[in-house]
């Protein structure tokens, strides 16, 4: 997932990060700049992944982002701040879509330059805080994402909530995978209401298949899982 990681102690206020996500025409950045291969979520779950429950990603509403900065402004926050956010040097397409998503944020009022930095530096942006905002091409375990749940939240976005916490808890006591799948969309319906993170976009499996092989698919679980179901001709 190309994900936006945003540092909860430099921006507060839930309706500000609330705003950022509902400005994002995300479907249009898809579109725009991977041909419409992508998919759209909110929080860990990936809807190639075992544990999909549909959580219905957040639609673009300018609108409504509009009426939450205007919430927030009203509440005392400062509506001339710039916000830093960063991003890998050589992720070119996430650039090009950071690039996108500030224009949008300016529209609503809300001020983000963007900084590009060398991998390294952005890693040790990330685990200091140093930063308000974090783009990063991170890779959830597809099987078990909550050795990453517990970590991006507190340490990378330094967000934690009561609700949060217990379905995140629920996770290592699950005991089968739909409690497992029940407990993780309770995470993402959290992370979706008061947006630690917002996912830009994830991309699917990549894969070649030879013209004489039929039967065979990209799979994010091996491409070789299905071998059995192949058929190779002769020319």
């Amino acid at each position: 997932a190309e994900a936006l990681y945003i540092n909860c102690n430099s921006i507060p206020e839930k309706e500000i990060r609330q705003a950022m996500l509902y400005a994002l025409d995300r479907q249009k950045i898809i579109d725009n700049l991977l041909d419409g291969e992508a998919d759209l979520a909110d929080g860990f779950a990936v809807p190639a992944g075992p544990y999909w429950r549909d959580v219905t990603a957040t639609p673009c509403d300018v609108a409504k982002a509009q009426s939450l900065v205007q919430q927030a402004t009203s509440a005392g926050w400062d509506s001339t701040r710039h916000y830093g956010l960063y991003v890998n040097s050589g992720d070119q397409t996430l650039i090009n879509a950071v690039t996108m998503a500030v224009n949008y944020w300016e529209a609503v009022g809300v001020h983000v330059d963007l900084n590009t930095v060398d991998l390294s530096t952005l890693m040790t942006m990330c685990g200091e805080g140093s930063g308000d905002i974090y783009g990063v091409q991170y890779t959830y375990a597809v099987g078990d994402p909550s050795w990453d749940i517990n970590y991006v939240l507190p340490y990378w976005c330094f967000y934690q909530s009561d609700a949060e916490a217990a379905a995140a808890a629920s996770l290592q006591g699950a005991a089968d995978d739909t409690a497992y799948a029940d407990a993780l969309a309770e995470v993402d319906r959290d992370v979706q209401a008061n947006v630690p993170i917002i996912t830009m976009y994830v991309t699917g499996p990549l894969g070649a298949v030879a013209k004489r092989v039929s039967g065979a698919a990209a799979s994010m679980y091996g491409c070789l899982n299905n071998v059995q179901e192949w058929t190779i001709s002769a020319q």
